[in-house]
């Protein structure tokens, strides 16, 4: 019976500590981004316009902005963070490919910071990552995440297909 009453009260615990960590994260101004995977698109801001040709008419026409060829860093967050990374060591590397795209394999949830440098551009997006990573959720036709590295506060969506 003690057992029965133990694993609900251990579950709890866990439960109020995970909540609690999350409140406290909350109260240091960082705006965590939830997000259910580490993979999708370095996009920025502003859209990027092109002048086509439609039955003799010109049209200009807005697209996402693809954050090509950048260094993305993975580092893991923390509550009390006010801001990416300090003196944190690196857990993973990668780079954006040419439409933008990239993918951390292997992730589990919890508190992350993406640190995204090109050029003299520098960013990060404090990231909240929900569930343990699923190369089936990543590369889902139906679903596709952009990462907008220079919005204030830098944000994720997450597109439904």
């Amino acid at each position: 019976m003690r057992l029965t009453i133990a694993v609900p009260l251990i579950a709890l615990a866990v439960g109020f500590s995970s909540a609690q960590s999350m409140q406290q994260a909350e109260s240091t101004g960082v705006k965590w981004q939830k997000v259910d995977q580490i993979c999708g698109d370095v996009e920025l801001a502003a859209p990027t316009k092109k002048t086509i040709v439609v039955n003799g008419k010109k049209e200009t026409r807005l697209y996402v902005t693809q954050f090509r060829n950048a260094e993305l860093t993975l580092y893991r967050g923390a509550a009390t963070d006010k801001a990416c990374c300090g003196s944190g060591v690196a857990l993973a590397q990668t780079q954006s490919g040419r439409f933008g795209h990239f993918e951390f394999s292997g992730v589990q949830r919890g508190l992350y910071w993406l640190a995204v440098r090109k050029g003299s551009f520098s960013g990060a997006i404090p990231l909240q990552l929900t569930d343990d990573f699923s190369p089936k959720w990543c590369h889902s036709p139906s679903t596709d995440r952009g990462f907008i590295v220079d919005a204030q506060p830098p944000t994720v969506e997450t597109r439904i297909h």
